[in-house]
């Protein structure tokens, strides 16, 4: 069975992750830096070498990936993981509060193994690989050790035990997770001025990522900044930074 239905799921999910992050990719370069005249958050050239190495380890991840969404749906932990086929069979208020919580959920799960990767041994054998992008692209967003990769592709099969998900809500937190995710690494700074003090300042931004790449410590949220206000994790000088890098134009900077 695996021989036969992994290598289908893992096309699908190389195919989805090319798609999504190169939409990413030239909505963020296009209308962001060309048009709305925004500076990229590091300087320099990207190198040849780091987006090799970045696709590399990207093919491997997915592969990691794959196999979890094989357990999930197809493999021997679908039997005993929670999921219903039919549209509506929970209530229909159940598939946009499920999608809420999972999020919520995969935030709070990112936010403690991110600081666990930042431990020694951990950073050292795993997560060091990624920060090795000094200057984030949105190819980096999958450019993980296969122990890391592991520990992100774990959390699926984790919220299947707890809740019972639809495979379209299961699909639409994947396709929203690839693209914040590369969001995220995306280069330039891509949310309206005002986001990191006004009334979304629960949302993660560009330089909020960037500056963890950029100092390797603090900001370790995805979708939201909660857990590190809580935990007293985000950087002092993420707020000057992100109104610096939404407010400049390209006239500024030419």
């Amino acid at each position: 069975m695996f021989t036969t239905s992994w290598p289908q799921i893992f096309l699908h999910d190389l195919i989805r992750f090319i798609v999504i992050v190169g939409l990413v990719a030239v909505v963020t370069q296009l209308l962001y830096r060309w048009l709305a005249g925004r500076r990229p958050l590091q300087r320099g050239r990207l190198s040849t070498r780091q987006f090799a190495r970045e696709i590399g380890w990207t093919v491997s991840t997915v592969a990691i990936f794959s196999v979890a969404g094989w357990l999930v749906h197809v493999g021997p932990l679908a039997a005993h993981l929670q999921g219903y086929a039919e549209w509506g069979t929970l209530g229909l208020w159940y598939e946009p509060l499920s999608f809420v919580f999972v999020l919520v959920a995969h935030d709070a799960y990112f936010y403690w193994t991110h600081r666990l990767l930042h431990t020694r041994w951990l950073y050292r054998y795993t997560h060091r690989l990624h920060h090795r992008s000094l200057r984030p692209t949105p190819a980096t967003a999958y450019a993980f050790a296969p122990g890391e990769a592991l520990l992100h592709a774990t959390f699926l099969p984790l919220i299947h035990l707890v809740l019972p998900l639809h495979p379209g809500v299961a699909t639409a937190f994947v396709v929203v997770m690839i693209a914040r995710n590369a969001l995220a690494h995306a280069g330039v700074e891509c949310f309206p001025a005002g986001t990191a003090s006004g009334p979304f300042r629960f949302s993660t931004t560009v330089t909020h990522h960037d500056l963890h790449h950029e100092h390797g410590r603090g900001n370790y949220g995805f979708y939201f900044t909660w857990w590190d206000r809580w935990m007293g994790t985000e950087r002092s000088d993420y707020v000057a930074r992100f109104r610096r890098n939404s407010e400049h134009v390209r006239e500024e900077v030419a």
